[in-house]
């Protein structure tokens, strides 16, 4: 289903950037076993990466691309030392207790609020670490460049901008919702194709793979019109200056051409 992608190897792309930060990034404290679900194996937890609560809320029922995770979780020995701390067993479950995590994020180094994400992993196919994480090591995990999916829902988005709703987007569309649900029951009907379901559908599948801000800029809600926690600096999320839309321009580049400053100035940015 990969395309095209970035090839990350624990041996001769030895980083800690790339994939590594992603899935060690991933690991937040309080969370026994977590090689078993991130393979980041002796990494230990990174405390960085949360959903933003607009991206938990963004899944149906039955979507297997929903891989937050809205717990924390200790080995069920603690059990009576950590009721007092929320934490509570599941019947039938004696390996672990559990303690849910608030969806929304408190603040942006405030790492005991907001659910995890566990859709990087270094795990191979038989479920196993891949790699150490640790010193001298990294995430065997390479980084899709150009999926499938992805050209699926860009076909389905050029259809739609020319034509509409018509049958060959809306199969498109389904084509990737019949692989996230494991049936037909995720399917679209050609009135449910619309530019806002095409926005969130790209989240759904893209999620985490550096196209969530091209994306919004595409579809001319990055700096107005949609609202993220936090966006503005603010907790509810607010719209921030058009400019934000363009990425800074070098120190170097505007010493060599000045009138560039004039440009940007005058556009107010």
């Amino acid at each position: 289903e990969i395309i095209f992608a970035f090839a990350c190897d624990a041996f001769r792309t030895t980083t800690w950037d790339a994939t590594t930060f992603i899935t060690c990034g991933s690991v937040l404290d309080n969370f026994i076993d977590y090689e078993a679900v991130y393979g980041t194996k002796e990494s230990g937890a990174w405390n960085c990466l949360r959903a933003r609560p607009e991206l938990a809320d963004a899944f149906q029922t039955g979507d297997t691309r929903n891989l937050t995770i809205s717990y924390n979780r200790l080995a069920y020995s603690e059990y009576d030392a950590k009721k007092s701390e929320g934490y509570y067993a599941r019947p039938g479950d004696e390996t672990y207790i559990y303690q849910d995590r608030g969806k929304d994020i408190i603040g942006h180094d405030e790492t005991t609020s907001g659910w995890r994400v566990s859709k990087w992993t270094n795990l191979t196919d038989a479920g196993e670490a891949a790699s150490h994480c640790s010193d001298g090591g990294g995430a065997n995990t390479d980084f899709p460049v150009l999926r499938l999916a992805e050209v699926k829902l860009t076909y389905a988005e050029a259809l739609f901008r020319r034509d509409g709703a018509v049958p060959d987007a809306v199969d498109a569309v389904n084509d990737v919702r019949r692989r996230a649900f494991g049936s037909d029951a995720g399917n679209i009907a050609a009135a449910d194709l619309t530019e806002e379901f095409l926005m969130q559908e790209r989240l759904r599948e893209l999620y985490m793979e550096c196209l969530r801000r091209t994306d919004l800029i595409r579809f001319g809600k990055y700096t107005s019109g949609y609202q993220w926690q936090w966006k503005g600096g603010t907790a509810e999320g607010k719209d921030v200056h058009e400019r934000y839309a363009f990425l800074p321009i070098p120190e170097a580049e505007l010493s060599v051409n000045p009138a560039m400053k004039e440009i940007n100035s005058e556009l107010g940015f």
